[in-house]
Parts: C-alpha cells; sequence; structure tokens
C-alpha cells in the first residue's frame, strides 16, 4: 500500500511544470463541498497511456482523503484535458498530498494550504475559484479578506473557511 502511494506520488509529480489546473468548488453551510477540477497537460513527451495512469493516480489520492471522485476525458490529443468532479465534507475529509492541506480550526472553521506547482513560462498553474450558488455558503478568506477567487495559488497563503 505504502510503495502504491510513493508510486502515485511519483507520478504527480511528472506532471508538475506541465499542466494547469483550475477548480471550482462550492462549499456549504454545513461543510458539504462539491468541486470540479480541469487540469491540461501541456507535455509533448507524455503518451494517453502515460496521463492516464498519472491522472488515475490523481484520482486515486483523492479518494484515499474521502472524497467521491469521478474523471472524465475531455482530450485524449495534446494538450491533454481531464474534468473531475467530486464530493465530500470538511468534517470527513483529510489533508491530500500534493493537493491541500486541512486543519479543522474549531466547528465552523478550517485552515487550507492549496498546493501549486511551479509557475510555467510566467503563468500561474493553478487557480480556484469559490461558487458560493444560489443558497450562500461558506466564507472564504485569505490575507486580504474575503475571496471568491485565486488567480494564483500560493501554497504559503493560508485560505480560512468559515461554515455560516
Amino acid at each position: 500500500m505504502k510503495l502504491k502511494l510513493i508510486a502515485a506520488a511519483a507520478s504527480l509529480l511528472l506532471l508538475v511544470g506541465c499542466w494547469t489546473e483550475k477548480d471550482d468548488i462550492r462549499i456549504k453551510a454545513d461543510g458539504s463541498t462539491t468541486f470540479q477540477t480541469e487540469v491540461t497537460i501541456t507535455d509533448e513527451k507524455m503518451s494517453v497511456d502515460e496521463v492516464e495512469k498519472s491522472s488515475d493516480s490523481y484520482k486515486d489520492i483523492l479518494t484515499k482523503a474521502g472524497w467521491t471522485v469521478e474523471k472524465k476525458w475531455l482530450s485524449k490529443s495534446k494538450p491533454f484535458r481531464l474534468k473531475y468532479t467530486g464530493s465530500g465534507n470538511l468534517a470527513t475529509v483529510k489533508s491530500c498530498q500534493d493537493l491541500y492541506s486541512i486543519t479543522k480550526v474549531d466547528e465552523k472553521r478550517y485552515r487550507f494550504y492549496f498546493f501549486s506547482g511551479p509557475p510555467v513560462n510566467g503563468k500561474p498553474t493553478r487557480s480556484i475559484t469559490f461558487n458560493k450558488g444560489l443558497t450562500g455558503g461558506a466564507k472564504i478568506v485569505d490575507l486580504k479578506g474575503e475571496v471568491s477567487e485565486i488567480a494564483n495559488v500560493n501554497s504559503n497563503v493560508p485560505i480560512l473557511v468559515t461554515l455560516q
């Protein structure tokens, strides 16, 4: 089992620097969370089979952290594109190596650190949109105040999620 996690982490590291990730996250007042993630892989040397293995590892890592996840190919030609959709609850999901860290602060607050690869050609590799939806949702705050979007994810900046 431990060897599988090491292999999964290694396959994710292959993607660092040659992929972009756009997350759309919705967190409700009870902590139930849904997400949609689009990943574009621009590495010219990777084959469909290599992307398939890496993308399965990505899904497995999220599943082991407690998320229900589905993967769908959007393009099997270069640049490769995939979409992940998933759901879970902040009270039950765990930190997810290489993607984010979560810490429960108290009954209504969670601290996240979202991880990202280094910029590629000066462009960020990960962005996140927080979508409250029609029924409202959690309050999302970074060091500057309330946010609905992070255009350039910085793994050193904590994100505080307050359920309301």
